[in-house]
Formats: structure tokens, sequence, C-alpha cells
């Protein structure tokens, strides 16, 4: 079926590596993931995506558990 949402890991570095704020998730929604494990969002980053010239603002699901840093579905 392929991924429906995009997500990034919650990991510090990573999260403050980017230098963007995290919105604090205000709902009990969850993730499931490919294996079927339930992954908690903890916030939502705006983030800036390059293809060739073009600049696209992506809203990224932050995840305290996921296998890649970025997921981008």
């Amino acid at each position: 079926m392929g991924v429906w949402h995009s997500c990034i890991l919650s990991r510090r570095h990573v999260v403050k590596q980017l230098k963007y704020s995290v919105k604090p998730h205000k709902s009990d929604q969850i993730l499931i993931a490919a294996g079927g494990s339930l992954l908690r969002i903890i916030g939502t980053v705006e983030l800036p995506i390059k293809i060739q010239d073009l600049i696209l603002h992506h809203t990224f699901y932050v995840i305290d558990r996921v296998v890649d840093e970025i997921i981008l579905g």
C-alpha cells in the first residue's frame, strides 16, 4: 500500500540538527508501522523540501520509534 504520512525520528540530535521547532501533538492519534507496531506521535514539524528548483514545505510527524531517521510519505 505504501506510506501515507511523513515521519521524522525524535532523537534529540536529529531534531536539534534541523533547528526547527516541534509543535506538540495534542491528539490521541497514533500511527501503525508496516510491521504492525504502534507509533506514538510526539509532535509535528514543518520542513522545507527542495526538488530541483522548487522548495515545498511539508509537515512531518515526530515519532519516538522509527527505523529510518526520515520517511517521506
